[in-house]
């Protein structure tokens, strides 16, 4: 017996007993909050964006080799366990709020952001995919390099301890110069110099910031359901 379809992206189902896990959920959490339920449309649509966007992370994930990793999952679970008084507590909320236990809320919230967060980090560092922001930079950096002004975000004064750690090498760039181009997980970035302070305590570097973002999961995301072909089977 198929599965009856609630929606198909590029021929991936999403079946009408997700939607309905979904829908359940969504409405649990509302009436626990004692909030007002939305329009059936307007709910229905918010479920079946999130279901179709959650369909292309796990196509970006099977088109890039990304897998799932557990232990990350887990460790995942635990941090957000931390922060609650006790896992006990953490469950009966969840059922409360819910209607689900410990393995329905891994499966359905943390292994899908755990997935997103692997995906992304993946994105980011791929060189090839991030080449288009890769060049703006480079070609930013060549016109410095031919005189033209540094015009950035002035992010004023900055303490030595409080630097990203991809920015730990302006420590050493005198005043009035630059950095090398440097990589982060959000984009390429140069900066400049343009005092520094020493004080007992600490010392502080005024900063220029000339950033190219890179292209994120949402981005990537955006592209693949332009060319992606949806169908939808509720009504």
């Amino acid at each position: 017996i198929l599965p009856f379809p609630a929606a198909t992206v590029d021929g991936s189902v999403i079946t009408l007993h997700d939607y309905t896990i979904e829908r359940d959920a969504f409405l649990h959490s509302l009436q626990s909050a004692k909030t007002t339920v939305p329009a059936e449309e307007t709910m229905q649509q918010s479920i079946l964006e999130a279901l179709v966007n959650k369909v292309v992370i796990h196509r970006l994930a099977s088109r890039y080799g990304v897998r799932l990793d557990r232990k990350r999952v887990d460790a995942y679970y635990d941090e957000i366990v931390k922060n609650e008084e006790s896992e006990e507590v953490f469950k009966k909320q969840l059922a409360q709020t819910f209607g689900w236990n410990k393995s329905q809320f891994k499966k359905r919230i943390v292994e899908t952001i755990v997935l997103g967060l692997q995906v992304s980090e993946y994105l980011s560092s791929h060189e090839e995919l991030q080449s288009a922001a890769r060049q703006q930079i480079e070609e930013a950096e060549s016109r410095l390099q031919k005189g033209e002004a540094f015009t950035g975000t002035d992010l004023g004064y900055i303490s030595f301890s409080m630097l990203p750690q991809e920015w730990v090498s302006v420590k050493t760039v005198a005043v009035g110069d630059r950095t090398e181009i440097l990589t982060s997980m959000d984009g390429y970035t140069i900066l400049k110099v343009v005092d520094k302070t020493v004080d007992v305590l600490e010392t502080k570097v005024h900063l220029l910031e000339m950033t190219v973002p890179k292209k994120t999961l949402e981005d990537f995301v955006k592209e693949h359901l332009a060319e992606a072909k949806i169908h939808y089977f509720l009504n």
